[in-house]
């Protein structure tokens, strides 16, 4: 029985990780398209260096979506960190020889703290976020739906006025209303929305 626990909790870290990878990679893609068609570059030679390396990242990300299918997470990982040393490598040999910054400064530090968390990740054999985190969101946007479904106000088709009207004119036409002690039923209470912590207020009842 230990046994199969602990199998479970290992198959379970790695579909997170497996999760978080893919996340991390859908990001990567995101941020490669849009660096691509709002790049600004100075020059021909700079804008054949970061047409040649753009095209090349975005290969290598269908590359990886490919792999991610048939690679264990583990192995994905360190796919995933060899390429991060080898895309960082060439970014600061251009930036070295020819002093242009192909990528933004910030996108250099979230891809460093990238590589660093998925260094850890393949250390400990687990990564928890960003799955945690939108799983507790979809839980406590599942919670408030359920909230808002229970103690959701009832939306009446009528008015107070609307039901005093009702019941006279039914009064007038000898129709009755079996509500007898103060009961009232699922259909009355649709059609005649009543306050009960002021029995004043309350339609009379009415028996013929």
């Amino acid at each position: 029985m230990m046994r199969f626990h602990n199998d479970f909790q290992k198959m379970e870290r790695m579909r997170n990780m497996e999760f978080n990878l893919l996340f991390l990679l859908t990001v990567e893609m995101i941020i490669t398209i849009v660096g691509y068609y709002t790049k600004d570059t100075f020059g021909i030679l700079n804008k054949n260096i970061t047409d040649t390396i753009y095209l090349f990242w975005i290969f290598n990300l269908l590359l990886a979506s490919f792999f991610a299918g048939i690679l264990s997470p583990i192995n994905f990982a360190i796919y995933r960190i060899a390429f991060r040393l080898a895309h960082s490598s060439a970014t600061a040999y251009i930036f070295y020889t020819t002093g242009f910054m192909m990528i933004p400064f910030y996108l250099v530090g979230y891809f460093l703290l990238e590589s660093l968390y998925i260094t850890n990740g393949i250390s400990n054999q687990q990564m928890n976020y960003p799955s945690k985190w939108i799983l507790n969101l979809a839980d406590e946007y599942q919670k408030r739906t359920m909230v808002e479904n229970i103690e959701g106000p009832r939306i009446h088709p009528f008015t107070s006025v609307a039901c005093e009207s009702i019941r006279k004119g039914a009064f007038e036409k000898n129709e009755t209303f079996d509500d007898l002690f103060e009961y009232e039923t699922a259909y009355e209470d649709v059609l005649f929305p009543i306050i009960q912590s002021s029995k004043s207020k309350r339609c009379g009842t009415f028996i013929v």
